[in-house]
């Protein structure tokens, strides 16, 4: 899934994830910066409903991965 990302601002500090602004739209944001005006800055991303579902859980299975290769480095590590 492509996710366009978008620089945004604001003047409070946002949630991670907003599923609760709009009944259609699910906002994600990341890279969240305080400046030194005290506004916010961000990269943000629009998806629908249906659209989060299909992040959320590639998101999932991404880092289930990187666990289960870090699980796995470190039993070879210890002689595994």
């Amino acid at each position: 899934m492509t996710i366009n990302w978008q620089k945004s601002e604001s003047s409070e500090k946002p949630l991670e994830v907003d599923y609760e602004s709009s009944p259609t739209t699910v906002f994600i944001r990341r890279k969240i910066r305080k400046r030194e005006d005290d506004f916010y800055e961000f990269e943000e991303a629009k998806l629908t409903p249906a659209e989060y579902s299909v992040f959320a859980a590639e998101q999932n299975r991404e880092d289930s991965l990187a666990i289960m290769e870090a699980l796995s480095a470190l039993y070879m590590k210890i002689g595994g």
